[in-house]
């Protein structure tokens, strides 16, 4: 698939206040003469239901409609250089924030836009699949219909799940996961392609392209230059079409990072010597806990926990029971299921993309849908190898014989403060305003569906739920 950064590496852009410039002129010939090879700018439009430049105290730069945009994309222009958008998403006000974007998006001139969809309180947390659906079925309906948005978010644990990225998988044509290895490392690792791998691994099975978002901000501490050179020069070598880096100005970025960054180079790669030369695959376990058995379908072999690197034979992938298995030494183990509902273990095999990445793809429609045209749902998973969550209970909670707040269905039992319960991840509905589980008793609420009451406490949340559940009998 052909995208906007092909080749491409981007500069993400806050706002004006964080620059050192007084005009955009002055930016736009900074960028050139310090990383040349760098193709554009990722410019921060929105906030919200608010245009950017309500953030922003350095008027010369504020964006406060089209018409600023269109001064970026002339000047930037000038000096031959892209302008990509990018926008927080918080869903507070649908109408007004994705009216916003799509008058963003329809500024001539504008490559693309990249949806910053978080799961944190202070973003897109404790919103529903409801919001996230109108959400994104508005903007798309709004702007052209070949026009680029992407998904920006971040890929690890359950984070997708917290924004219901099935939601927006079917109107966007790019993912772009926030890979800020020394940021989650706490300034540790050694090793930042593995990050871009763990990302890749996660993203696969929506068989879109991934264009990683990098990190130049000091959080904990300035990143090595020489780790800022690697991980850009990996993505591009893994098969990421292109990468940016967040962000540009005051708030961490070094002098240095400068000439790391102009040291990559998307149409000069090194040689790949970070794939595996005996071939052989490697898998991380992202399951709480995984069967090996002595084949597939058999008797228990062994137990791998979460985070434990599988080397399986490469030419071992089989699918049966529903289910994409791998030999290893230990046996046989599930990587996932055929439908992509639930994911044990993930690929993360160095320097390669994971295996048959179109394969993973949830139904992706050639042209995106409209709102009219609702996206194909995936069947849920329901047996042995669905995950299991567990739940403390924080205050008395009423039993029901169906996900519904109707007093007809009260069965009469109450679940007690303290007690936990164990529930597959694929057995939880939405309705009423509340986030419904299906225990041995009956169903009960975890929590309303803004986050607003919690009624029982998610002790796992790293396990995700299956999306779409189990249809109610």
């Amino acid at each position: 698939m052909t995208t906007p950064f092909d080749k491409q590496i981007l500069w993400v852009h806050w706002k004006g206040s964080q620059l050192s410039h007084d005009r955009i002129a002055e930016f736009a010939q900074h960028i050139k003469q310090k990383t040349p090879n760098v193709t554009g700018l990722m410019l921060k439009t929105s906030d919200g239901h608010k245009w950017q430049g309500s953030n922003d105290s350095q008027t010369e730069f504020t964006i406060n409609g089209p018409s600023d945009i269109t001064r970026w994309v002339d000047v930037f222009g000038q000096h031959g250089l892209d302008i990509h958008l990018w926008c927080v998403l918080r869903a507070d006000d649908i109408e007004t924030e994705a009216e916003i974007i799509a008058q963003a998006c329809n500024v001539p001139g504008v490559k693309s836009m990249a949806l910053d969809v978080e799961g944190g309180a202070e973003y897109f947390g404790g919103k529903t699949a409801q919001h996230a659906r109108e959400m994104i079925t508005h903007i798309r309906d709004s702007i052209p219909a070949d026009f680029h948005l992407a998904l920006n978010m971040d890929a690890r644990g359950s984070h997708p799940e917290k924004i219901h990225i099935n939601e927006w998988i079917p109107y966007v044509q790019s993912v772009h996961p926030m890979v800020y290895h020394w940021h989650f490392s706490d300034g540790k690792t050694t090793k930042p392609e593995l990050y871009i791998d763990i990302a890749f691994g996660r993203l696969a099975q929506y068989a879109l392209p991934v264009v990683p978002m990098l990190q130049t901000y000091s959080q904990p501490s300035p990143v090595p230059d020489d780790q800022v050179t690697t991980i850009g020069t990996y993505a591009l070598v893994k098969g990421a079409p292109g990468i940016s880096f967040f962000r540009i100005g005051r708030g961490g970025l070094k002098e240095s990072h400068y000439a790391a960054i102009a040291k990559i180079d998307p149409n000069n790669l090194p040689p790949n010597t970070w794939a595996r030369a005996d071939g052989k695959r490697v898998f991380q376990v992202t399951a709480s806990t995984l069967n090996a058995r002595n084949r597939i379908g058999g008797d228990v072999s062994a137990k791998l926990k979460r985070g434990d690197h599988v080397e399986v034979d490469p030419a071992s992938r089989t699918e049966q029971d529903g289910y994409v298995w791998w030999q290893h030494r230990d046996g046989w183990s599930a990587e996932r299921k055929l439908d992509g509902s639930s994911i044990l273990m993930i690929d993360i095999s160095p320097g390669i993309l994971p295996y048959d990445f179109a394969a993973h793809a949830v139904a992706q429609p050639t042209t995106p849908p409209s709102a009219s045209t609702p996206p194909t749902s995936q069947t849920p998973a329901d047996d042995e190898l669905v995950q299991t969550k567990v739940f403390r209970v924080e205050q008395a909670l009423s039993v029901y014989s169906r996900p519904s707040a109707d007093e007809q269905f009260k069965t009469g039992s109450i679940i007690q403060p303290g007690d936990h319960l164990t529930i597959k991840a694929n057995r939880w509905h939405e309705n009423d305003g509340f986030i419904w589980w299906q225990s041995d008793l009956g169903w009960f609420t975890e929590r309303s569906s803004d986050g607003a009451q919690i009624f029982a406490t998610d002790v796992n949340p790293e396990i995700n739920r299956v999306n779409p559940p189990l249809p109610v009998d």
